[in-house]
């Protein structure tokens, strides 16, 4: 059983980004196949098992699709969603500007792609006990050094986001992370989701292997 972060109603919230064009899978990645469901649903449970439960999403290419999945399928106490005017643009900064004004109420926020459904639960927790010991307003969780998913930062930074330019093309946030120096912190972990991309379908076939693998596993250790 993973331990679930101690969320008072409105301290930690979750971003997913759900825009991008899916121009490599060819299909929209949020409602693509992922083991008996969609890729969407496997990041909205990690993170409501981590114990997130204030949960917006951003939305792009074919959202009415994507926005009639959600309501279908989840309460509106819970999963909100927000459309991204500009998300043929290709950068996950307008998606990340979009969404977090809408958890403005939480004191942090855990920024995650849509499309890396195999992240475990515990790594949210951990990258929130790094960030209250350490005092950081922005942790990262890195695998083998590499930086991976989910980001997790404080809401004060919410205005240097908002008028952050960065470069065009989706580069993100990494000059962001950059400008941010010695508030910034990576924190090492051995979750290999956090770097497990499913942008064509042979990435999906392996992160459905990997996740059959540790759940498999988990049930023969019971």
């Amino acid at each position: 059983m993973y331990s679930r972060i101690n969320n008072d109603e409105s301290s930690v919230g979750g971003l997913i980004l759900a825009a991008g064009l899916s121009t490599r899978m060819g299909q929209s990645k949020p409602l693509t196949k992922f083991l008996d469901k969609k890729l969407i649903d496997q990041t909205i449970k990690t993170m409501q098992e981590a114990g997130i439960d204030h949960i917006q999403i951003v939305t792009g290419f074919e959202h009415e699709r994507v926005e009639a999945y959600l309501q279908d399928n989840y309460s509106s106490d819970h999963i909100h969603t927000v459309l991204n005017p500009d998300y043929g643009n290709g950068s996950i900064l307008t998606s990340i500007k979009t969404g977090l004004p809408e958890l403005a109420v939480c004191e942090s926020v855990f920024i995650q792609l849509a499309d890396l459904p195999c992240i475990m639960p515990e790594t949210y927790r951990k990258l929130l006990e790094t960030m209250l010991v350490y005092r950081k307003k922005a942790v990262l969780p890195t695998v083998d050094g590499r930086r991976g998913h989910p980001a997790l930062i404080r809401m004060d930074l919410l205005a240097d986001i908002l008028t952050y330019e960065g470069a065009a093309g989706g580069c993100g946030l990494r000059g962001f992370w950059k400008q941010l120096g010695a508030d910034m912190m990576e924190l090492p972990v051995e979750d290999r989701g956090c770097i497990m991309d499913t942008d064509t379908k042979e990435q999906l076939q392996e992160a459905e292997n990997y996740m059959r693998q540790i759940y498999w596993g988990a049930e023969k250790c019971r």
